[in-house]
């Protein structure tokens, strides 16, 4: 198991980790509808999938979450927002990506170097703006550190849009590192156009996403079902990684707790999360 994650670091390390390390998101809610997320985020992690909808959520919140996903790799995030006016609002965010001291060994058990060491930080601060009622624009300002061998520092902006054509029908566009500011071999442009559409307690999303670095097209789709007091249940396919995801979120007063659960190539993962409205 410790070989194949060095492997997976040292390939994300060639492809460059700094591009990939927000594929999943900021904190769970939008991996748990598969990522079909950037129509309508409903709490911080807009910062990441649209920033034009922090202007929408009008109350702050302060978010956290952590995850273990495989022996010695863990994830924590953390999120906060504030309404500056009617009209503006600001989010920031931080996901770091570790791993720690992992000694090594060949397939007879040799000792192949002194422990490794990986770490990926990323730093987001989102702007979201109404322009109208029904139309707000956004952007985000990325800081990726990527430490291993050695350490690279990368830079990014993305836009964004959020339409409410009417209710219980929303529209969101993003364009990620649409503008590089340094790392320009190693940062490319993602493409996203989300619909979501409420109906009878459930709402239904989906994503179109379109890859320049792989030059590919993929689709997720997503729902969340608010039928229930305090409870939410959520699920979700994600055609980037071909997996599905599952979630529940329960809100009580000020306080929300996030659940997701997703079974990838190297076994089952089980996140938290936990959230608290100013």
């Amino acid at each position: 198991m410790k070989q194949l994650i060095l492997i997976l670091i040292f390939s994300f390390s060639t492809s460059s980790m700094a591009s990939v390390i927000l594929d999943q998101g900021l904190g769970l809610d939008g991996m748990q509808v598969g990522g079909a997320y950037t129509a309508n985020p409903a709490s911080n992690s807009s910062i990441y999938w649209n920033p034009a909808n922090l202007v929408n959520l009008r109350s702050s919140q302060l978010y956290l979450s952590y995850s273990s996903y495989i022996e010695d790799l863990s994830t924590i995030t953390g999120m906060f927002n504030m309404n500056l006016s009617k009209n503006l609002a600001f989010g920031i965010a931080y996901l770091g990506l570790q791993v720690n001291a992992l000694d090594y060994r060949g397939n007879v058990g040799q000792s192949l170097g002194a422990p490794f060491n990986y770490r990926n930080d990323a730093y987001v601060l989102g702007l979201g703006y109404q322009l109208i009622p029904g139309l707000s624009i956004g952007s985000s300002y990325k800081v990726f550190t990527q430490k291993a061998l050695a350490e690279k520092n990368y830079q990014s902006i993305d836009i964004a849009c959020k339409i409410l054509l009417f209710t219980g029908t929303h529209i969101g566009l993003v364009g990620e590192n649409i503008v590089v500011v340094n790392g320009t071999n190693e940062l490319y442009p993602k493409y996203r156009l989300g619909l979501e559409q409420e109906f009878f307690g459930i709402k239904a999303s989906m994503d179109l996403i379109y890859d320049w670095l792989s030059e590919h097209t993929y689709t997720n789709y997503g729902f969340v079902f608010t039928g229930l007091p305090f409870v939410s249940l959520k699920g979700g396919m994600n055609g980037y990684f071909e997996k599905y995801f599952l979630g529940i979120s329960l809100k009580m007063d000020l306080l929300s707790i996030d659940y997701m659960f997703s079974d990838p190539e190297l076994g089952a993962v089980h996140r938290f999360g936990l959230g608290i409205t100013l």
